[in-house]
C-alpha cells in the first residue's frame, strides 16, 4: 500500500543503505534549492516507516532542500517495503514532460526569473528554454497531445506556434487523430507553413509592408548580436 502524507521534513531519517555515497556538487544542490523555493517539489520523496520513524528511500536530497528552503510541511508517499522495489524501479525514474517543464518555466517567470536563471534552476539549456517556450502559443488540444508523448519536432514546433490561435484550431480539426494515434505534426505543420524572409533580405519600406500585410516577428533562435526578424 501507499499513501501520500503532508509532514514535517524536519523529522526525516536518512536511508543507511542509501546507494548514493557521493555527494553531489554544492552548485547542483544550490540549483535543486532554486529549483524547489519557486515551483516546490514535483514529485514526492518516497519513504517507509521502521519503528515510528519515516526512512527516506528516495528523495533525501529534495527533503534536505526542503528544510533548507524553511518549508513547514512536504508531501511525501509512505510505501510499504514490497511497494518500494517496484517504485524505485519506475515512479523515481519517470521524468516530466515538456508541457509540465514549460509550465514551470511559465512560473517562474510570472516571479521575474529570467531565461539565464530558469536555465540555471531547471539544470537546462537557455535553448530548451526558450523552445519549450513556444508551447505558450500552442492550441490547448496540441498540448494535450504533447503531454501525452505525441511530439512535434522542434522546426514543426515553431511553425505552429507561429500561427494565431484561430488558425491551429481550424487545422486541429481537420486533422486531429484518432483516439490511439498520434497526431501528424508534419501535416499540422505544413498546413500552418507561411512564406518567410529574413528582415535583412527585405528590399521594400514599412509603407508597403503594411499595405501587403507583412508581419516582421522575432525569432527566439537567432544568435546574439543579430537581426532576428
Amino acid at each position: 500500500m501507499a499513501e501520500l502524507r503532508s509532514v514535517d521534513p524536519r523529522i526525516r531519517q536518512p536511508n543507511p543503505d542509501n546507494p548514493r555515497r557521493t555527494p553531489v556538487s554544492p552548485a547542483m544542490d544550490e540549483q535543486l534549492l532554486a529549483s524547489i523555493k519557486a515551483i516546490g517539489i514535483i514529485q514526492p520523496p518516497i519513504v517507509v516507516e521502521k519503528d515510528g520513524a519515516l526512512v527516506i528511500n528516495a528523495g533525501d536530497r529534495r527533503v534536505k532542500q526542503a528544510i533548507r528552503a524553511d518549508f513547514a510541511a512536504i508531501d511525501v508517499l509512505v510505501c510499504d517495503a514490497d511497494l518500494m522495489r517496484s517504485l524505485a524501479e519506475n515512479l523515481i525514474r519517470a521524468s516530466m514532460n515538456s508541457v509540465d517543464i514549460w509550465r514551470a518555466i511559465d512560473t517562474l517567470e510570472n516571479k521575474g526569473w529570467n531565461e539565464q536563471a530558469i536555465a540555471d534552476a531547471l539544470a537546462l539549456p537557455v535553448r530548451t528554454v526558450k523552445r519549450l517556450k513556444l508551447l505558450a502559443h500552442l492550441h490547448p488540444p496540441m498540448l494535450d497531445a504533447i503531454a501525452a508523448g505525441s511530439v512535434p519536432t522542434e522546426d514543426q514546433l515553431r511553425t505552429i506556434a507561429a500561427a494565431s490561435r484561430d488558425e491551429q484550431a481550424q487545422v486541429w480539426k481537420k486533422h486531429k487523430p484518432k483516439k490511439g494515434h498520434e497526431a501528424s505534426w508534419y501535416e499540422i505543420a505544413r498546413a500552418l507553413a507561411k512564406r518567410r524572409i529574413p528582415f535583412s533580405a527585405a528590399k521594400f519600406g514599412d509603407d508597403l509592408a503594411q499595405a501587403y500585410g507583412v508581419v516582421w516577428e522575432d525569432d527566439l533562435f537567432t544568435p546574439a548580436g543579430e537581426d532576428g526578424r
